[in-house]
């Protein structure tokens, strides 16, 4: 079910909290959470989501300080989705560690959700 649209409030706060890592959140993501769009029934994978505004503003940046990675979404098979920072492909990473490219960037990603 689409989520309320996030207002200009959060995402600037978004924003704000990842240009500190030299990170910009690609306007595609933006565009999702001002649309209220989740991906849930994209078919993507099962149980996919984009995390909340609320979620993407509170605690979750310890993956970029520590990683380089800016996580975003997940799935009900235990898979994260990340962002690479320096590259800006988007990662699938499973519970154990271990990651693979899921797409070249964020825009490319956001067709295969269809």
């Amino acid at each position: 079910m689409p989520r309320p649209p996030a207002d200009d409030t959060a995402l600037a706060r978004l924003v704000k909290r990842n240009k500190r890592y030299g990170f910009d959140v690609p306007e595609g993501l933006l565009d999702m959470l001002r649309q209220g769009e989740d991906g849930q029934f994209s078919g993507f994978t099962p149980g996919f989501r984009v995390w909340s505004i609320e979620d993407l503003t509170s605690g979750r940046d310890h993956a970029i300080e520590i990683d380089g990675f800016f996580m975003f979404a997940s799935d009900d098979a235990g898979m994260t989705y990340g962002l690479n920072i320096g590259t800006g492909e988007v990662l699938g990473f499973t519970v154990s560690g271990v990651f693979s490219q899921v797409a070249a960037d964020f825009d490319t990603f956001r067709a295969r959700l269809g």
